[in-house]
């Protein structure tokens, strides 16, 4: 899933939780559940053709993550429990962020959070195409805002 579409998912988990701690262990696990589902990014790591289009969607996603976080943080309900709502972020995108320092620097520090990663991104062997996914994935983020945006209080 889209680093994005985590990170909603780490925010309304973190609505719901008084403590920092919890929405970030919480928010962490919801990644697993998440990226079991599948989304259409098994083709990323089949060519280099692939790979292309992977750093251009990945780049359009760090792009829609910063606006997200930006009109998250600027509202004055999140403003108040902006801790807890930043560790259940932190939490919800922390796996594909060591994934992908990993993936950099070729130096496998951070196993006990990516091999959990691989294994659910694997336990469905089939995958939908690029374009399904991309549906499916909005799909997820739009209920993870009505979520968001029912859960303010």
């Amino acid at each position: 899933m889209f680093l994005t579409v985590h990170a909603a998912a780490g925010v309304l988990i973190a609505q719901h939780s008084k403590n920092a701690l919890i929405a970030f262990f919480l928010a962490l696990l919801s990644h697993y559940f998440l990226d079991f589902i599948p989304h259409g990014d098994k083709i990323f790591s089949k060519s280099e053709k692939h790979s292309k289009l992977f750093f251009g969607m990945a780049s359009f996603d760090t792009i829609f993550l910063v606006i997200f976080l930006i009109f998250i943080f600027l509202h004055p309900i999140i403003y108040k429990n902006r801790a807890i709502i930043s560790w259940g972020i932190i939490g919800s995108i922390l796996p594909d962020i060591t994934y992908a320092i990993e993936n950099i620097t070729k130096v496998k520090i951070f196993k006990t959070l990516t091999e959990p990663n691989k294994f659910v991104h694997n336990i469905i062997k089939g995958d939908l195409s690029i374009k399904n996914g991309l549906v499916l994935q909005t799909v997820v983020f739009v209920l993870l805002i009505i979520g968001i945006f029912f859960s303010l209080k």
